[in-house]
């Protein structure tokens, strides 16, 4: 589960240029950057609650009324020329946590009843549910750097690859004892004529071709999808992970290339390699803006991870992680 609400500590506090009653706050052991009221008395050393972007909180209690204009949406936002990404409040608002030992990273999740935001499911991704998503297939859902700096040390050195974060909706189709199966992010889907993970499916004969135990993860994007930001005529799926079902392993990165080209499949495209991973968060953030080829509109951002498959003692799963475009998001909240 996400660890929406921390305890972290304040590490900078930054002057904004024009602005006399807000500071830019840094943190000790989080690479997320919010504004926070001088009012609120932070100093340096400080323990805050902060909560990440896409947290919903209670707007009827008196802390959180000032977010019911956002609909109590923690957001990306940009004031006086920065970008904030969290919401950062002084422990004295919070009566509850009196009597925890307090630690930087401490998840206060649940005391503080935080709930995540989650978009609403197009309808050409949705369907009727045959069954929950299989358990011996992990999700999709990759961290953001910004919630742990340190797989930044982790990949330090090592050959690694950025490619493209197709805007669309992830979904995943498997075989194994004989059963075919195609996924959304949650649940196991029956086939319908329109539902987008299915099309893809029948586009490539999938039913037929993908062989015994092995499980396809893919970006279905096009016509129905999000806001079609890549432009695609009908509806296409962009693989970014195979995984060996006997085996409980994903793919190497050519592996999982090899694998969809032999399908015919798309692969997300790349966007950058190193031989020697060396990029800091700064240009991580830089590198993740641009547009999607042929188009105007920002893409949503960049994944990046090791060409070989690396266990992340931080993550305590693979090496793997996203960075989100700022400006994608300041467009789409």
């Amino acid at each position: 589960m996400r660890k929406l609400a921390t305890i972290q500590v304040i590490r900078e506090l930054e002057p904004i240029p024009n602005a006399d009653r807000i500071v830019l706050a840094r943190f000790q052991d989080v690479g997320w950057q919010c504004v926070v009221a001088k009012d609120d008395g932070f100093s340096v050393g400080d323990f805050a609650v902060f909560l990440e972007v896409d947290s919903l909180v209670d707007v009827t209690q008196e802390r959180f009324a000032f977010m019911a204009a956002r609909k109590g949406r923690v957001r990306t936002i940009r004031l006086r020329g920065v970008w904030s990404q969290g919401l950062a409040l002084p422990l004295s608002k919070f009566p509850e946590l009196a009597g925890l030992p307090l630690a930087s990273g401490l998840d206060i999740t649940d005391a503080l009843g935080i709930q995540q935001y989650v978009p609403p499911e197009p309808v050409s991704v949705g369907g009727d549910a045959l069954g929950h998503f299989p358990g011996f297939i992990p999700k999709t859902d990759e961290p953001r750097v910004q919630a742990y700096p340190a797989v930044l040390d982790e990949l330090r050195g090592l050959p690694a690859v950025a490619t493209v974060k197709c805007d669309g909706s992830s979904g995943t189709v498997y075989r194994w004892q004989d059963h075919f199966g195609v996924c959304s992010r949650n649940l196991e889907l029956k086939e319908t004529a329109e539902n987008a993970f299915w099309k893809v499916a029948r586009k490539y004969d999938l039913v037929e071709r993908l062989p015994e135990g092995y499980a396809v993860q893919f970006e279905a994007c096009g016509e129905g999808i999000q806001k079609n930001r890549l432009g695609i005529r009908g509806v296409d799926g962009f693989v970014f992970n195979v995984w060996s079902i006997p085996e409980s392993r994903y793919f190497d990165h050519e592996q999982t290339r090899a694998f969809a080209q032999s399908l015919g499949l798309p692969v997300v495209p790349e966007a950058r390699r190193w031989e020697a991973f060396d990029g800091s968060l700064e240009e991580l953030l830089v590198m993740a803006q641009g547009v999607y080829p042929g188009t105007s509109n920002q893409r949503e951002g960049i994944v990046i991870r090791p060409l070989q498959e690396t266990y992340s003692p931080t993550l305590a799963s693979r090496l793997s992680f996203k960075v989100l475009n700022n400006v994608f998001l300041l467009a789409e909240d």
